[in-house]
């Protein structure tokens, strides 16, 4: 088979892909009454996890905003991206990826929201040199202890 050929196949499968996985969102999405599978079927498609492991964020999210006592949609989609990015990430980064996800978000709200988060003990920010890494507390992350 020639190179061109096997980038054919290729493109013909991921096509075939594709097409399935917007039937299943759209199967998902008609079918959720449950807002959690709705918000998780969100951060699979943003972040591109598997299903199951998009579910556990959302999972981790609800805990973590429940004992953080906040629900707002933005502090929602900070606590989802931090979820995602267990290696810490920048504010400028974090606030890119909560605009990525909610379609709309300032630096000024994002950082309020990470100064709330850090007084109640959800996210430690860490500086070095210039740059200011987010980071969720990993015993807020690891809520079955806590429970």
């Amino acid at each position: 088979m020639s190179s061109d050929e096997l980038l054919e196949r290729i493109e013909k499968l991921l096509l075939r892909v594709l097409e399935k996985l917007e039937k299943l969102e759209d199967l998902l999405s008609n079918a959720s009454v449950d807002p959690a599978q709705t918000v998780a079927l969100e951060v699979a498609m943003f972040s591109m996890l598997p299903a199951h492991k998009a579910v556990k964020v959302v999972r981790d999210t609800v805990a973590i905003l429940r004992k953080a006592k906040m629900s707002d949609p933005i502090t929602r989609a900070i606590v989802e991206v931090l979820l995602t990015h267990g290696e810490g990430i920048t504010i400028s980064d974090l606030t890119r990826k909560v605009r990525e996800l909610r379609g709309t978000a300032s630096r000024r709200i994002v950082s309020e929201r990470l100064k709330s988060l850090e007084d109640r003990g959800v996210v430690v920010m860490k500086r070095a040199g210039k740059t200011v890494r987010v980071y969720l507390k990993s015993e807020v992350v690891d809520l079955e202890k806590d429970s």
